[in-house]
């Protein structure tokens, strides 16, 4: 008899198994669609040298020393963050320019930290930042 009863809950359940399955299946597709979006590492890793290139070209002076291009997990399967850490010195609409054209132009930039300091008298601005550009493995 509980067989009997174990057997009608699963028949039961089938259709909702059923349902659920095929929300997976869709949800899965959904996140495989917009991975795709996403540049692949080596693409990821030349704009953001292209980014620096630029600073350098137009005046910005760049601290090489602690410049940093790391890759990191970011907890989703299929990408991996492109993050650089870079100090420099320049004239801040310059780099306000330079920096919102690559953000605007990436569409997928996360900017972890940006610190500005300016000195009274002084048009020439220190800059910290670090951002990371998620990339398809």
């Amino acid at each position: 008899g509980q067989i009997r009863q174990f057997e009608a809950v699963i028949s039961q359940a089938q259709p909702q198994i059923a349902a659920a399955n095929q929300r997976k299946a869709e949800k899965e597709a959904q996140i495989n669609h917009m991975i795709r979006k996403f540049v692949d590492s080596q693409t990821a890793d030349e704009v953001i040298r292209n980014f620096i290139e630029d600073l350098k070209a137009s005046g910005m002076s760049v601290n090489d020393g602690n410049l940093q291009l790391t890759q990191e997990d970011i907890a989703v399967s299929g990408l991996i963050g492109q993050t650089l850490s870079i100090e420099m010195k320049g004239n801040f609409l310059t780099y306000l320019r330079l920096r919102n054209r690559f953000v605007r132009d990436q569409g997928l930039v996360h900017v972890r930290d940006e610190t500005i300091e300016a000195k009274p008298g002084n048009r020439i601005v220190d800059i910290n930042l670090r951002l990371m550009v998620p990339s398809s493995i």
